[in-house]
């Protein structure tokens, strides 16, 4: 994922999602490094995708706490260069 911009950034405010240094590992690293922001927003706000679970072996709610975990990231990213 590129860096957050402002908008970006207050959209996951929003959405009640908070900066956090996760250690990302599995289906959440995936979607850090190769997720566009518009695709992992929606997915948020989606029922899980059952062909990543199926590829990465997790359930719905492992799926959707991936991708919250994921944006949290860029967050933490976003505020720690703005700072």
């Amino acid at each position: 994922m590129t860096t957050l911009n402002q908008s970006q950034y207050n959209t996951l405010l929003t959405k009640g999602l908070k900066a956090q240094d996760h250690s990302l590992s599995g289906f959440a690293e995936a979607c850090y490094d190769d997720g566009s922001f518009e695709d992992l927003v929606t997915a948020l706000d989606s029922e899980a995708d059952t062909t990543d679970c199926k590829a990465w072996d997790i359930d719905a709610q492992d799926w959707k706490e991936s991708i919250k975990q994921a944006l949290e990231v860029a967050m933490y990213w976003y505020e720690d260069e703005n700072a």
